[in-house]
C-alpha cells in the first residue's frame, strides 16, 4: 500500500512540475505542445511496459493459461482497471494505468481551466484541483466496496487525486517558494511524516479485507497527501554524508525500480509454475 502511494506523490511532483513549467513558458500552448509532453512521458514508460506485456503473453501461452483476448487486449490501451478492478493477468500494471490516465487527463483539465482563467499558474492549479475532486467523488461514491484493495485502491478514475497532491507541491515550488521553504523545515517534515507513518500502520493492520476502520476516502487521500508534503524536506536535504558506494546503490535501485516493479510478479509466478 505505502510504496505505491509514495510513487504516486513523487510522480505528481515531477511530472506536474514539468507540465507546469512547459505550460507557463509557452504562450500558445495547445495540441502540439500537449503531444510533445505526452510523447516524452510515453518514451519513459511504454517501452518497458509493452516489453513485459509481451513476455507475460508468451509465458501465459507456454503455461497454457492464456485468457481470451477480451481479458488482455485492454492492457494495450491501459483500460484494464479504468472503471473495474484489474484482472490477475499482469496485475501489477494497475498503478501504471493510473499514471497514464493522469498524464492524458492533466493537459485536458488544465487547458479547459485556461479557457476561463487567463492566469496560467492559477489555471494549472484549478485544473489539477478539478480533476482531483472529480476523482475523489468517484472513489467514494462508486468504488467503496469489498475488498477495498481491488476497488477503491486500484480503479484508475478513482485514484487520480493521489498524483494531484504532488502537483500541488510542484506548484508551491514554482510559484510560492517561500511556502515551499517553510514546508522543508524539519519540524513540518516530521509532522507530515508522522501522519503518513500512522496511516500506513493502520492500513497494514487492516489490509486488505476490511474498510470499517479506514474509509477509502480517508486512507487514499491521507497517504499520498502526507507523503507529498514531505517532498520539500527531502528535496532540500543534503545526503552528502552517505558513503559513495551507498549513493551508487541508491542510484542503481532508483534507475531500475520501475522495471523491477513490472517484472517481479511474473518472475514469482514463473518460479511457482516451474
Amino acid at each position: 500500500v505505502t510504496g505505491v502511494e509514495i510513487f504516486f506523490s513523487l510522480s505528481g511532483f515531477l511530472v506536474g512540475g514539468i507540465f507546469l513549467r512547459t505550460y507557463r513558458e509557452n504562450e500558445c500552448f495547445g495540441a502540439t505542445e500537449t503531444l510533445v509532453f505526452l510523447k516524452r512521458r510515453w518514451w519513459r514508460t511504454l517501452p518497458n511496459y509493452y516489453l513485459f506485456l509481451l513476455i507475460l503473453t508468451v509465458l501465459a501461452l507456454y503455461q497454457g493459461s492464456m485468457s481470451p483476448p477480451r481479458s488482455w487486449v485492454p492492457y494495450l490501451f491501459f483500460l484494464q482497471n479504468f472503471t473495474t478492478p484489474p484482472e490477475t493477468f499482469f496485475n501489477v500494471s494497475w498503478s501504471l494505468a493510473v499514471e497514464e490516465w493522469f498524464y492524458l487527463l492533466l493537459p485536458f483539465f488544465v487547458l479547459c481551466s485556461g479557457i476561463f482563467i487567463k492566469n496560467r499558474s492559477t489555471a494549472f492549479l484549478a485544473g489539477v484541483a478539478t480533476m482531483a475532486f472529480i476523482s475523489f467523488l468517484l472513489r467514494i461514491s462508486l468504488f467503496d466496496g469489498f475488498p477495498w484493495d481491488e476497488h477503491a485502491r486500484k480503479i484508475a478514475i478513482g485514484r487520480l487525486d493521489a498524483m494531484a497532491w504532488g502537483c500541488f507541491i510542484a506548484w508551491l515550488k514554482e510559484l510560492k517558494p517561500a511556502w515551499f521553504e517553510r514546508l522543508a523545515h524539519p519540524i513540518c517534515a516530521t509532522f507530515f511524516l508522522t501522519i503518513s507513518l500512522l496511516v500506513s500502520v493502520i492500513a497494514f493492520r487492516n489490509f486488505p479485507s476490511s474498510n470499517t476502520l479506514i474509509h477509502p476516502a480517508l486512507l487514499f487521500s491521507a497517504l499520498p497527501a502526507s507523503f507529498a508534503f514531505c517532498i520539500p524536506f527531502f528535496s532540500k536535504a543534503s545526503f552528502s554524508f552517505l558513503p559513495r558506494w551507498m549513493a551508487k546503490v541508491i542510484l542503481l535501485i532508483s534507475l531500475s525500480s520501475y522495471s523491477l516493479y513490472l517484472c517481479h510478479m511474473p518472475i514469482f509466478n514463473l518460479s511457482r509454475h516451474l
